[in-house]
């Protein structure tokens, strides 16, 4: 367990900020033409985690090791999910 120990973190840090996300579109009543505050978390959500992926990269490339590669492929995972999740829902 204690091997995983950065990636349960990461994956931790995604699932709170994806369920403060979903939390606050419910709570923060939104007006006609405005979009809610889940839409800017989503909006911020895209370049943090694209700030984290680069940052887990240069350190990859700085000291190579098999967690970083886990880091990077959890951040690629998250994107195709978003990514799915939208185009579906957009359906």
């Amino acid at each position: 367990m204690d091997k995983f120990k950065t990636e349960i973190k990461l994956i931790l840090f995604y699932i709170i900020y994806v369920a403060v996300l979903l939390i606050s579109n419910i709570i923060v009543p939104n007006g006609t033409n405005t979009p809610r505050i889940g839409f800017f978390l989503l909006m911020l959500l895209i370049p943090l985690s694209i700030i984290l992926f680069i940052i887990d990269l240069f350190k990859y490339f700085a000291k190579p090791n098999r967690i970083r590669l886990h880091l990077m492929a959890i951040h690629v995972l998250v994107w195709l999910t978003l990514f799915l999740v939208i185009s579906f829902l957009k359906k």
